[in-house]
């Protein structure tokens, strides 16, 4: 077994890659992390094999924080196959801090060199893009995807209609973090894809390279964006406004449902919100209630900023969207709008919401 210390662990959003040559080559059975001088997070950890395959050490690869002085051990890995070198994605919580790894071997005593500090090297360019990423089998949506070389660093390309898709120079340090952020994009159906876009991590349409929400608003971590692509719904996406969380019109970019600035006060009520979508209609805080808009024009049905107190019963409303109406507050009860022409109401008032759905 062999230690190394090495040092600056920066703190930065979700962190930096580190990479540790093996030399010669060997097994590992375990490897150690602990923190010194500063608290640390480790978020993601591999194993790379001789012939270039990545085994993901599941201890180290679910944002753990480390107290400094404090030792974290890996499980037992259980690899037979010569290992060449250990990736670490870590991030310090503090100031700078230092990492110390420990290999542990049952063959041999190998040496751990650090090869390509995120910051300093430059990573090895991806294979030619013609090997691509599909496999044979082809995506949901038509454009097959990649990462490509930009000059600055690995960058998603649309191979169908070959163009970079974020902003120029914009991508991922090392291939492999470009090449699991594609593949994440193809379990997602490939319609976006997620890039850094100098401030944090917003999502793209894959088809043309269109932010998917406010401009240069999104996601601190790539996680969050990768999250808020397989949560699509409905032809809508969540994503941060700058004070909340807003559902954004895949097909149109950076228009939003409702008005803008406002939104949901949390992700996983933005997420679940947009699956409720029924008929084409969602319901958004307008600023002062819950109200129901129709997604296609932006039209709240109803009066100017009138809706439900409670995101749920604005929600319970959207039941009968298939009868060609829906009940929201008129400030004297509940009244029944027409779908087709939202201002409009088509009954009576009712006392109440129950009365009003009919059911």
């Amino acid at each position: 077994m062999n230690n190394r210390l090495f040092l600056y662990i920066t703190r930065k959003t979700q962190g930096l890659v580190y990479r540790l040559e093996v030399q010669p080559a060997t097994s590992i059975r375990k490897i150690s992390i602990k923190a010194v001088k500063s608290k640390l997070l480790t978020h993601k950890a591999y194993l790379i094999t001789s012939e270039g395959k990545r085994i993901k050490i599941l201890e180290f690869s679910k944002s753990s924080l480390l107290q400094n002085q404090q030792t974290a051990m890996s499980e037992d890995l259980n690899s037979r196959e010569r290992i060449s070198a250990i990736d670490i994605r870590a991030e310090s919580m503090q100031s700078e801090a230092d990492i110390e790894v420990t290999a542990y071997s049952d063959e041999s005593r190998p040496a751990l060199k650090v090869v390509r500090p995120a910051e300093t090297s430059k990573p090895t360019p991806p294979p030619p893009p013609s090997q691509g990423h599909n496999n044979g089998r082809p995506d949901r949506y038509a454009d097959v995807l990649s990462c490509r070389w930009n000059g600055s660093n690995n960058q998603p390309y649309n191979e169908s209609r070959r163009f970079f898709i974020g902003k120029a120079a914009r991508g991922f340090t090392y291939a492999e973090n470009c090449d699991d952020n594609i593949r994440q994009a193809r379990r997602a159906g490939g319609q976006l894809v997620c890039n850094w876009s100098g401030t944090n991590y917003v999502a793209y349409r894959t088809s043309d390279g269109v932010q998917v929400g406010r401009t240069d608003h999104g996601y601190s971590e790539l996680e969050g964006c990768q999250k808020a692509i397989e949560d699509t719904a409905n032809g809508l996406m969540c994503s941060w406004n700058g004070t909340g969380y807003s559902a954004y019109v895949i097909s149109e970019g950076s228009r939003n449902v409702g008005k803008t600035g406002y939104g949901n006060s949390s992700y996983d009520v933005c997420a679940k919100n947009i699956k409720t979508a029924t008929r084409g209609i969602l319901c958004q805080w307008n600023g002062n209630n819950s109200q129901p808009y129709v997604i296609a024009t932006n039209q709240g049905i109803g009066k100017t900023d009138y809706g439900y107190s409670q995101l749920s019963s604005c929600q319970q409303s959207l039941g009968t969207a298939s009868r060609g109406f829906i009940c929201n507050w008129t400030g004297e009860g509940y009244g029944r709008y027409s779908v087709r022409n939202p201002t409009e109401i088509t009954s009576g008032v009712y006392k109440n919401i129950e009365n009003c759905m009919n059911y």
